[in-house]
Parts: C-alpha cells; sequence; structure tokens
C-alpha cells in the first residue's frame, strides 16, 4: 500500500487518475474508491480523453461486498433504518417501556461510532449510569440482531478475510481517493488487502490511498506539496438576498462567457439551499441540488408526515394537506392559531366541527388497532381522496412500497400515538436515491469535499455556517478518550475535539482554479460577523454585474402598476373607514379573490337579513339549519319577529350604512348590530365596541338630520348571539352628538377621496399587521 499525502489543491487527484488511465491502456482493472457524491465527477474526469475500459467507481461499502460476496462470507443485511429500529426495540426492551425516535437515534449513532472503532460492549469503561446503558442497549441490540449484519459487522468481517490472505480483488489497481480522514479499521483492512495477488496476473495488488495527513503510525510514500495556482475574490453583500442575485447573475455570464455548466460550482450552508434554489427560477439558470433526499422530502412523504403529525401538534400548515379542512387551515392561518384545543373551537365557529372531528378520529389510533393496516388505508386514502400530485417527483408505487417497510418496523416497536411518532421518524430517515441530472451542482462544504471546479461561489462566508460541528459525545466523555497516536494501543474511543475544521477550510480555499467568497454583513436577525479563515483579505464591494433578469433590466420606463385612478364600486360606511385607514390596502383585500368561509353564527345572521323579517315558518326554518341556535331563536322568537333585518341607511345614496336589525316605536329608532358568542358581555364593553366603528352612530345622525317629523330619537343596541341584547347607552339619542359629527365629517372627507379613485398607500403604525404588506412597495414596519 502507497499512501500519497497532499494538502487539498495540490493535484493528487490528477496524478492518481493518470495511474489509473495507464493502467487501463495497459489492460488492467482499477477500481477507484471514493464518496458517492464523487462518482459522476471520477467519471467525467477519467473519460476527459476518450472511452477507458476496465475502470469502475466504487464506494468502501461495494469493495467490501465485493470481497465478502466473492469469498461467499455475506450473510443477511441491516440496511436502511434497520439499525435505529432495532436499537429502538432494544431501549424498549432494557428500560420496559417504548422507546422514543430520538433516543434511539442517539444510542444507535453511539453504537456505530464504537463498532467503527473495533470495540464491543464489552470495552466500555463503566463510569455511571449511562454508559451502563449504553453497554446493556449494545448487548440487547447484537442479541436482537442475531446473525444480521449491519455495516460495521461486514467491515470487520471484511478485515478478518483479508487477514486470511485468501481474498481476490477484481482490480489490477484500487485507488482510494477524496477522503478527509479514513478510520483505523479501513485502514487495516486496504494494508492486508494490498498484500494479495492481482486479478490479472500473480504480481501483488496496487493499492494506493490519499488523504491531506497521514494517519497517525503511517508514513507517507509519497509526497505532493507543489499547490496549483487559486484566484480568490473576496466580497461583501448588504444582507444574504443581494448577495444570492449577485451571485446568480455571476453564474449567468458564466455560461454566456462559455464555461461548461459542470465546471461552475456554488457551495452555502444547508439552511440556506431553499432560498437561493427558490430565487434562481427568476433566472432561468439549470441548478442541481445534490442534498440527500428523505422520503419525506418527497410530496408524498411531506403529505403522509402532515397527515401523522396532526393529532400531536396541529397546525394550519399540515392542515393544508386535508383539502375538507382547508377553509380550517386558512382561517387557522390569518388568526395565527394552532394546537388541539384552540384549532377545536375554531372548527365549532366555521361550522366544520363534524369534518374536523372525523379526520381527528381517522388519524388517531388506540392500542387494539392493526397498525400495518392503518398505515395500508392511510396511504390508500392519500392515493384516492386527496387529489394531490403524489406521482411527480417520486414513483408512488415505490414510496408506498418503501413506507409500508418503516411502518413494519415502527409497528415492532410501538403502538397508538407512538406508532405515528415511529413512522414518522423511520420515513424521515430514509433516504431515496434519484439519478443525477447535469446542471451546476449546489452543494453544501460536505458535498464539495474531494471535487475540484474551473470557478466556485462561497456563499454566506459567516461565523459558524461552515464547521464539522466537533462535539463532546453524551455517553464517552472527552477526558475518557485518547488522541489518535495512542488508539492502537488501547481499547479506545478517539478524542472528538481535533480541530478539523481548518481541515474543511483548507478544501474550501483550493476547490476551483477561481474561487469567489462572499458574505452578507447583515441579515434581518442583525449585523453577521464573518469568518476570518474563510475571507483571508479585507473584502470589497459586490462589482457590478450586467443584469441576469427580465425584473433586473435598467428601462427608461420600467413598468409600474398604474394605482392612480381606478373605478371603485359602491362602499359600505365601515369599508370606507378602512379606506381611510389606507386605500392601498383596502383595494388589495378587495382585488383579492378569495374564498369567504363564515362561522355558522355569521351563517345565521346572514340567512335572518335575507328573510328581512321572520315569521313562524322562518323561524323554524332557521331552527331546523342551525340546531345549536335553536334554544336561543325560540326564547328571543317575539323580539326577533319585531325586526326588521338588513337595512341600508340611505337606501339609494353612499355611502351607506348597513344595519342588521331595526325597529321603530313611535318616533323612536332602534338599531341592533349583531356580534359573535361571548364578545360583549356588558355595556360598558357594548359601548366601546360601538365607538370603535362609525356604521351606528352615523347612521343615528343620519336619521336624525335627514327624517326629522318622523325619527326623534335613536336607541342603539349590541345583541351577542345566544345571549340578551344590550342597550350601549342609558336613555336614547335625540340629538346629534360630538362624536357623531365627527364621523359624519371623517366618512365625507373620505367619500369625497374614494370617488376619486385613488388608491395610494398610507404607510405607518398600521403596517405592522398589514396582510398585503408584500405587495406594497411603500410600507413600514
Amino acid at each position: 500500500m502507497k499512501l500519497v499525502v497532499a494538502p487539498p489543491g495540490s493535484g493528487k487527484t490528477s496524478y492518481l487518475m493518470d495511474l489509473a488511465v495507464q493502467a487501463c491502456k495497459n489492460k488492467k482493472r482499477v477500481w477507484w474508491v471514493g464518496l458517492p457524491n464523487h462518482r459522476t465527477y471520477i467519471y467525467r474526469l477519467a473519460s476527459q480523453q476518450g472511452a477507458l475500459l476496465g475502470f469502475e467507481f466504487l464506494v468502501q461499502q461495494q469493495v467490501y461486498y465485493r470481497l465478502l460476496t466473492r469469498a461467499m462470507k455475506l450473510q443477511a443485511l441491516l440496511v436502511g433504518t434497520g439499525r435505529i429500529a432495532l436499537v429502538g426495540e432494544a431501549l424498549s426492551q432494557i428500560q420496559k417501556s417504548p422507546a422514543s425516535p430520538g433516543e434511539a437515534r442517539l444510542f444507535s449513532r453511539a453504537i456505530a461510532e464504537l463498532k467503527r472503532y473495533g470495540l464491543g460492549y464489552d470495552d466500555i469503561d463503566l463510569i455511571d449510569n449511562e454508559t451502563h446503558r449504553i453497554r446493556d442497549v449494545f448487548k440487547a441490540y447484537e442479541r436482537i440482531k442475531k446473525d444480521e449484519w449491519d455495516y460495521d459487522d461486514f467491515r470487520q468481517a471484511t478485515l478478518e478475510l483479508v487477514k486470511t490472505g485468501k481474498p481476490k480483488a477484481e482490480a489490477d489497481l484500487i485507488i482510494v481517493d477524496g477522503f478527509r480522514e479514513i478510520s483505523i479499521l479501513d485502514l487495516e483492512i486496504y494494508q492486508n488487502l494490498a498484500k494479495s495477488k492481482s486479478y490479472s496476473g500473480d504480481e501483488n495488488l496496487e493499492l494506493f490511498i490519499s488523504l491531506p495527513k497521514a494517519p497517525a503510525q503511517f508514513k507517507a510514500d509519497i509526497v505532493l506539496e507543489e499547490k496549483y495556482p487559486v484566484k480568490i475574490n473576496h466580497y461583501k453583500a448588504a444582507n444574504p438576498v443581494s448577495e444570492a442575485r449577485w451571485v446568480l447573475r455571476a453564474l449567468k455570464q458564466d455560461l454566456a462567457n462559455g464555461l461548461d455548466m459542470l465546471e461552475l460550482a456554488v457551495v452555502l450552508p444547508p439552511s440556506r439551499t431553499k432560498a437561493f434554489l427558490a430565487l434562481a427560477d427568476e433566472y432561468g439558470l439549470p441548478l442541481v441540488d445534490e442534498s440527500p433526499k428523505a422520503l419525506t422530502d418527497t410530496i408524498a412523504g411531506s403529505l403522509i408526515l402532515n397527515l401523522l403529525e396532526i393529532p400531536s401538534y396541529p397546525t394550519a400548515s399540515k392542515l393544508l394537506a386535508i383539502p375538507e379542512l382547508s377553509p380550517l387551515a386558512r382561517v387557522a392561518m390569518q388568526r395565527k392559531i394552532a394546537g388541539l384545543s384552540a384549532l377545536e373551537q375554531l372548527a365549532k365557529e366555521l361550522n366544520l366541527a363534524s369534518t374536523w372531528s372525523h379526520w381527528l378520529n381517522m388519524l388517531n389510533l388506540d392500542d387494539e388497532t392493526d397498525e400495518l393496516e392503518w398505515a395500508a388505508e392511510l396511504l390508500d386514502l392519500i392515493e384516492t381522496d386527496l387529489n394531490k400530485n403524489i406521482d411527480s417527483d417520486f414513483n408512488w408505487q415505490n414510496f408506498k412500497k418503501h413506507a409500508l417497510e418503516r411502518a413494519k418496523e415502527a409497528s415492532k416497536l410501538a403502538s397508538g400515538a407512538s406508532f405515528r411518532a415511529w413512522w414518522a421518524a423511520l420515513l424521515q430517515d430514509s433516504y431515496v436515491f434519484k439519478p443525477a441530472r447535469a446542471g451546476i451542482p449546489v452543494l453544501n462544504h460536505n458535498l464539495a469535499s474531494g471535487r475540484r471546479f474551473k470557478k466556485s461561489y462561497i456563499l454566506s462566508a459567516n461565523e459558524g455556517n461552515y464547521s464539522l460541528r466537533e462535539q463532546e459525545d453524551y455517553f464517552i466523555p472527552e477526558e475518557k478518550r485518547v488522541v489518535l497516536d495512542k488508539i492502537y494501543k488501547s481499547k479506545k474511543l478517539p478524542k472528538r475535539y481535533l480541530g478539523r475544521d481548518q481541515l474543511l477550510y483548507d478544501e474550501l480555499l483550493a476547490n476551483a482554479d477561481e474561487i469567489t467568497i462572499s458574505y452578507p454583513e447583515a441579515d434581518q436577525a442583525g449585523p453577521l460577523v464573518v469568518e476570518s479563515s474563510l475571507v483571508t483579505e479585507a473584502a470589497t464591494e459586490l462589482p457590478m454585474i450586467a443584469a441576469g433578469s427580465r425584473l433586473e433590466l435598467d428601462q427608461n420606463n420600467p413598468y409600474q402598476a398604474d394605482i392612480s385612478n381606478l373605478e371603485l364600486k359602491a362602499i359600505s360606511l365601515e369599508k370606507l373607514k378602512n379606506f381611510q385607514n389606507c386605500p392601498f390596502r383596502y383595494w388589495a383585500n378587495s382585488a383579492i379573490k378569495s374564498e369567504e368561509y363564515f362561522p355558522d353564527w355569521l351563517e345565521l345572521l346572514n340567512q335572518m337579513r335575507n328573510y328581512k323579517t321572520l315569521n313562524p315558518a322562518r323561524l323554524d326554518n332557521l331552527k331546523s339549519n342551525f340546531p345549536n341556535y335553536a334554544i336561543w331563536l325560540n326564547e328571543h322568537s317575539e323580539a326577533l319577529s319585531r325586526l326588521r333585518f338588513g337595512k341600508s341607511i340611505p337606501e339609494n345614496q353612499y355611502p351607506q350604512s348597513y344595519i342588521d336589525a331595526a325597529s321603530q316605536n313611535g318616533k323612536t329608532s332602534s338599531l341592533y348590530r349583531f356580534v359573535a358568542p361571548g364578545l360583549v358581555s356588558n355595556q360598558a364593553q357594548a359601548k366601546e365596541y360601538i365607538e370603535n366603528r362609525w356604521n351606528e352612530l352615523w347612521a343615528s345622525a343620519y336619521l336624525l338630520k335627514n327624517y326629522p317629523e318622523q325619527i326623534s330619537s335613536v336607541r342603539l343596541f349590541v345583541w351577542p348571539i345566544l345571549s340578551q341584547k344590550i342597550e350601549v347607552y342609558d336613555g336614547s339619542i335625540s340629538y346629534i352628538w360630538k362624536k357623531m359629527k365627527y364621523r359624519q365629517t371623517k366618512a365625507k372627507a373620505a367619500y369625497a377621496e374614494y370617488k376619486t379613485g385613488n388608491i395610494e398607500p398610507k404607510p405607518g403604525f398600521i403596517c405592522r399587521e398589514c396582510n398585503v404588506y408584500d405587495i406594497c412597495r411603500e410600507g413600514e414596519r
């Protein structure tokens, strides 16, 4: 085995590729061993000089599979989420209660680390309760697993096999490249494998391993020190959006200048990938997100995840998965409501209680329910009833197969609500693999490792965005671990804090011939700190680049919506008040066409308005249509029958005051405002409610001024549905009060402005809660 040690950007991959190409020309077989995301990149490098026979790219697992299969030693494998499921089962047995998915993940990672360094459960130092627990769970896991192998088992089996000297790899040259570091067991496997015979002859197999630093107890056979020249640009942007837009323009310019899209790369933190790709649609760029995708990242997966989580913590966005509950979801989103009790109350208000209850019962399962049957029924329901485009990004039948496999694993671990949690967790840990398509790769720092481009853009070079996240282990503390040099002589785990971040920075600063590193100076949360290990020089402002989308074109007469003079329809007094607050907000809400959903009490009121007057037959009809309000209707039938509903004052002029109901007794007119149950409970609250409106006081003033012969006084009532009516003021209104004159003056001025068609925004404090803020160019927050 020959160890090639070279820092990032020194040409070690090119050096090894030359060896591989020459071996293929000599009719030898070559295995190139790398990371899964290197496959396309390595094949493209290998084929630059034409067709290449005998060259094959493998990941380490495939190498071990091949060796064990050839030696007839391979056993049944635990794949995907198998390890987490068995660890969960082991945990449940040890603690005699169902384990949570998060706890199983924690133990699963700890067991994987122990096995990766060749340690068994008897090698754990028992220093506290948690180390006893990991030992017991590890032991139970191995017992439950029986003869099945997880990844670490077949790696150990491969080591035992190569030590015998019997394996024969189907290759003459093996090259291991693109890794930051290789574990002790893997190095030992390659060291022993290099002693075996080659595939085509009796000579020993050639094996090269390249690493940026020589591992402990190993010496470099070949050292490459000279680095390729790299041009690095450092830029700063005002905010993440301006930074992203500039990079997208730069990428478009690079393509226009003749660079191949596979020679470009974008590196950014995972948290910014979705936002960047969403913005990229505007620029028409062929970007490819190479991040691994879980089953729940597909349309079908995200749909089923929402359904599984609704009974435990329902939110408006999750409810959108169910078309029947979309009215509830929309109103919940508007009111910023979440949680079971709040949504249940809202569903009653919207007359959707039975639909909400039906879905909750369907998505809940008790301990007696057959989990697999329930899971299959839920998948069938998604396919037949929810009307979603479930087949657009991943084949539905394949998804269904994987989902039922995860359900089977979850059914062994839990029942009832816990089954839902486990099924959701296993779906989130199951990854799907789709054929890669050509385009500019969008990478995180791990996916960018081991690859080189002609030009790369590294975004958001701020503190904390690029790190390998070294942290202390929950079970084995740092002081009980050893440095790498001593790991060969003691059965201990290596220390976690090894300063690996610098190696990451070295990789990023050498991943292309030309690298542009940029960072935003601030975001919505405030100023950001630059990562000094990446931005090694003073950054300059982003240079000007030609427009990359039509929206960025510098036109003499750019498009501007004409909102200066519109013909507006008839308006009520309360809507006129909204117009006076902000004309643009009023117009935008009027123009946005959306379905209206009314709570059942308001549906009742609308029906009474439509009837105009109530007689016994109409009251019986209302009781039948609104059984929740039948008792209230019956108690107040006589009073309600005396009212005239749906009055407009004046009838043929604008603005109009819409009065819910009115009655006349001699020269005294009574105006009624019906409100939601429980909204008003006493006179003080009724007065506050009326005086926050224009409608009723303006109507009172109009009646007293225009009909002095017929009306000498006005009484105002607020009537909460399901309660008694409440008179707003002690005694009637017999003259026009100052507050009434104020409403007359404001309404007259507002209506004069309304008739001009002016809908210019009026920015101010009301912008804080404006629902059309995003389409207003002048809002202030």
